[in-house]
C-alpha cells in the first residue's frame, strides 16, 4: 500500500520549474503585461516674461522717480553735462524696461520697490547721497571738469554728466529693486506672481 502513494523517482527529481505550467502574460488575467518603462518627460521651469501692463507700471515708476535727482543734477551741471545727465536717464530707463520684460518677478519687485523709493523724495536722503557718490566717481575717474565745484552748476563735461547719471540712477534702482524683493519675501504680491507662472506652465 505504500508503495502507491510514493512518488516515482522521475517526479521526485523533477525541477521545480517544470512543475509549473508556463502561462504567458496576454493569458493570464491575473498578471499585469509587462510594458516598457517610459521615464517621465522633463519639465522646465522658465521665468514669466513680462506683461504691458507691467511695463507701463513701470514707466510711471520711473517718470516719478525723476524730479528730486533732475532737479539736483540741474542744479550742477550746464551745457554738456546736461546731455550727458540725459543720455543716462535714457539709458535707465531702457534698462529697467528690458528687465520687466526679461522677468516678471523681478520686473514687479522693481516696479513696487521703486514706487517706494519715490516716495521717499519727500525728504530726498537716499536721491541726496546717491548723487553725492556719483559725483564722486566721476571726479575720482576724472571725468569732471578739472575746477568742479559741487557748490556751484560748474560741471560741463557730458563723460561727468553721464557718468554720475548712471551711478546714481543704479543705486536708486538697486535700492528699489531689494525693497521691492523684500515685498515679496514678506508675502506682498507672491500670490499674482503664482498664478502669473502657473498660467505660463499650464501653456
Amino acid at each position: 500500500m505504500t508503495a502507491m502513494f510514493r512518488p516515482s523517482e522521475s517526479t521526485h527529481n523533477r525541477p521545480l520549474d517544470a512543475e509549473q505550467p508556463t502561462v504567458s502574460d496576454a493569458s493570464n488575467p491575473y498578471v499585469a503585461p509587462n510594458s516598457p518603462v517610459v521615464s517621465d518627460p522633463e519639465i522646465t521651469f522658465e521665468p514669466r516674461k513680462g506683461t504691458p501692463g507691467l511695463l507701463v507700471g513701470w514707466v510711471i515708476v520711473f517718470l516719478s522717480n525723476l524730479p528730486i535727482p533732475v532737479m539736483f543734477g540741474s542744479a550742477l551741471t550746464e551745457g554738456g553735462a546736461r546731455i550727458g545727465m540725459t543720455m543716462g536717464t535714457v539709458l535707465l530707463g531702457l534698462v529697467g524696461g528690458i528687465f520687466c520684460q526679461r522677468s516678471y518677478r523681478i520686473g514687479l519687485a522693481l516696479t513696487t520697490g521703486g514706487l517706494a523709493v519715490a516716495l521717499t523724495q519727500v525728504v530726498a536722503i537716499p536721491q541726496f547721497m546717491a548723487g553725492m557718490i556719483g559725483l564722486m566717481v566721476s571726479s575720482a575717474l576724472g571725468l569732471a571738469n578739472a575746477d568742479f565745484d559741487p557748490a556751484s552748476n560748474s560741471m560741463t563735461e557730458w563723460p561727468g554728466g553721464l557718468v554720475t547719471t548712471l551711478v546714481t540712477g543704479t543705486l536708486l534702482m538697486g535700492l528699489a529693486l531689494g525693497i521691492g524683493l523684500l515685498f515679496q519675501v514678506l508675502g506682498f504680491g507672491r500670490r499674482n506672481i503664482n498664478r502669473i507662472e502657473n498660467e505660463t506652465q499650464s501653456n
